[in-house]
């Protein structure tokens, strides 16, 4: 079982969080419409997939939104916490050792998984098993994340968990939840915006350099290069936020990143 505490308790949990957008059941007719901007999410697509795998897809997938500094996040955590009591040992207490909460929730309903995600130290991608502890890694040889994910006890658990995952959103949306970490971490290694917006007003001396206030001398082609790798990694970073606001488009995904 996924949820205790009753049936009706559960479902009007998820029937709550979906009406005030919280809660998407990606494979729905209502998701489909809703995310219209990604790929493989279309009606005819959903007939493409019944045809080819049957209909055991419908309805199979959940994502939640679970902000823990958010005042409508922490009532929603509660709640879950409620319907599914092991989600407990993840919520900040005097018993928890818990630095770094999960700002999503993934439940598989076909698979019976909880998968809870986010960004922790150095913003890097978490992935752990809400009912094990256990935590996951993205098994793919040549996917960019096995490298930079926690664990690795189970190779097949995402072959699980992302089995009905046919238009590959999930799989896209934590790609890019490590991908936001990743380059927010490459940015945080480099110069800070504020250090950017001093640079870029700098003028060259006699001998081609810039020389900033803290009395820091770059050549031309340093100069450059940090201005460069700077703006690339906020060009990346505003593609990655773009992705992910089409799940939810009032979460600001920099919140994600000041841990």
């Amino acid at each position: 079982m996924i949820f205790t505490g009753g049936s009706n308790a559960a479902m009007e949990f998820l029937e709550k969080y979906k009406n005030n957008g919280l809660l998407i059941d990606i494979y729905s007719n209502e998701a489909h419409k809703r995310l219209d901007g990604i790929n493989g999410l279309s009606a005819a697509d959903f007939k493409s997939y019944e045809k080819k795998y049957g209909t055991s897809f419908h309805n199979h997938l959940l994502l939640i939104s679970a902000f823990w500094d958010d005042s409508e996040g922490v009532k929603l955590k509660e709640e879950f916490a409620t319907v599914y009591p092991k989600f407990t040992d993840y919520l900040p207490s005097e018993n928890n050792n818990v630095f770094f909460g999960p700002q999503f929730i993934l439940i598989n309903m076909h698979s019976r998984q909880v998968l809870l995600a986010g960004l922790g130290r150095k913003h890097r991608l978490f992935l752990i098993d809400a009912e094990t502890g256990v935590e996951v890694s993205i098994n793919a040889p040549n996917d960019i994340n096995a490298a930079a994910l926690f664990g690795n006890s189970d190779e097949n658990y995402l072959d699980t968990f992302l089995g009905l995952d046919h238009a590959k959103v999930a799989r896209a949306f934590l790609e890019n939840l490590y991908l936001l970490g990743q380059k927010t971490f490459d940015m945080e290694s480099g110069i800070t915006p504020y250090e950017y917006e001093m640079m870029i007003a700098l003028e060259p001396d006699s001998e081609g350099n810039y020389e900033t206030e803290e009395g820091d001398i770059f050549t031309q082609v340093e100069y450059e290069e940090l201005i460069e790798a700077h703006e690339g990694l906020m060009n990346e970073i505003e593609s990655i936020e773009s992705f992910l606001q089409k799940f939810w488009s009032v979460i600001d995904y920099s919140v994600l990143c000041t841990a």
